[in-house]
């Protein structure tokens, strides 16, 4: 067999193999379990969520949901508080040992930083305008 011969053969058993992951995706993926329906932010306008934080070892989600951050029981969908007080808030980070977590309000210009288990903001750091994302790396 020449080059080409041993190219087409080799693009042809990629594909082939693609093909198959992407039908097992689809079969074995991800899917809708159930459904739970969250109340609007008080003082927001419309069913805005942005990003979702889960906690796996608290069981905890946490849901940017314009104003506030709505923190949902993982197990049975049952709002458990809101962390409130925002303009527009975007990303959560959770810092579990420190008992901390943080949301970065864009339209403020600020990340609050706020108590586990009371959900009650405890201070804040100045941002730019539009802070978006947050993350934390407990190795840094």
């Amino acid at each position: 067999m020449n080059g080409k011969t041993w190219s087409t053969l080799a693009l042809g058993c990629l594909f082939l193999v693609g093909g198959t992951a992407i039908v097992r995706a689809a079969e074995g993926g991800y899917h809708l379990l159930k459904k739970y329906a969250m109340p609007s932010a008080e003082g927001s306008t419309g069913e805005y969520f942005d990003y979702i934080y889960v906690d796996s070892g608290a069981r905890r989600v946490y849901l940017s949901h314009g104003t506030e951050v709505k923190v949902v029981n993982a197990d049975d969908g049952t709002v458990v508080g809101n962390v409130t007080g925002f303009k527009r808030n975007h990303g959560i980070a959770i810092a579990t040992e420190f008992g901390r977590g943080f949301v970065t309000d864009g339209a403020d210009g600020n990340v609050a930083i706020f108590d586990l288990k009371s959900l009650k903001v405890t201070g804040g750091v100045k941002t730019a305008p539009g802070a978006d994302g947050v993350i934390y790396d407990p190795a840094t």
